[in-house]
Formats: C-alpha cells, structure tokens, sequence
C-alpha cells in the first residue's frame, strides 16, 4: 500500500504547486494571495503527515481489501492534470476559486471514503484529521467566493 500513500501524498503535493502558483500569478491582490499562499502552506503540511504515515507503514496497516486504488489514482491524474492546466491559461479569480472548491470537495471525499481502510487508530485519526482540513479549507473557499463574486 506504499504506492496509496504516494498516490496521496503527490496529491497534496500538486495541490499546494497549484494553490503556489496561483499565490504568484494573483500576487496583485493582497487578499486572494494570502489565501492561496496560506492553502499552499496547509497542503505541504498534509504532505508532511503522508510521509510520516509512509514511514509507519508496516504490515497490518491496511485492510487491502477496502482501500480504494483506482480512484485515488484517478484523483491524482486530475491533480496532475490541474496543475499543467494552471499553468497554460490564467483563470479568473472566481474560476480559481470554484476549482479549488471542485478539487478539495473531491480530494475530502476520498479521504473520508478511506478512513476505515486503515487497521491503525493513529492512521484512521490522521486521514480524518485531513479530511477535516479540507472540509475547512472548502469551507473558507466558498467563502471567499461568496464575498468577492457572491453567492451562487
């Protein structure tokens, strides 16, 4: 399972390039910088604590039988993807936002969908403790959003 933990981490990884690289490309607006500045910062936390877990992992970590690969996988591909996508064309500031809102939904339902993956209570409280972050982290994106752009 050391190959779901990567998956997870590389996630979190791109998330916080592409929140980074949004902290540059809006750096003209003090506000929506610090955001993505302070989601890039959170991301790489994540990432901090997936390596732990990595380093952790021994056997009887996972119940095999429940972790679901294939859509982190897919998760990860989306991640991928986002990243070179930013990076070919400026999106509008609400546009970015309500991505971000898509990614953190989905990445906060794979977290949760896992919990029980894990035989380890440290390992469960980890995963729910990330998918706590990011139902904040959509929390103060919508916001956000609901400030600058108003509510849908």
């Amino acid at each position: 399972m050391r190959k779901y933990l990567a998956c997870c981490e590389e996630i979190e990884q791109r998330l916080s390039d592409v929140y980074r690289y949004w902290q540059q490309v809006y750096h003209d607006d003090q506000e929506f910088s610090v955001l993505w500045g302070t989601l890039a910062d959170d991301e790489l936390n994540h990432v901090s604590q997936i390596k732990l877990a990595r380093r952790l992992q021994g056997d009887g970590l996972f119940k095999e039988s429940t972790v679901d690969s294939k859509s982190i996988e897919k998760l990860l591909a989306t991640a991928r993807k986002l990243l070179v996508d930013v990076q070919k064309i400026t999106l509008s500031k609400e546009k970015a936002l309500r991505t971000a809102i898509k990614m953190e939904e989905a990445f906060n339902q794979a977290h949760m969908a896992n919990v029980g993956a894990f035989v380890n209570p440290s390992i469960q409280a980890m995963f729910t403790s990330l998918a706590r972050e990011d139902a904040k982290h959509i929390a103060t994106l919508q916001a956000f959003c609901d400030q600058v752009f108003g509510k849908d």
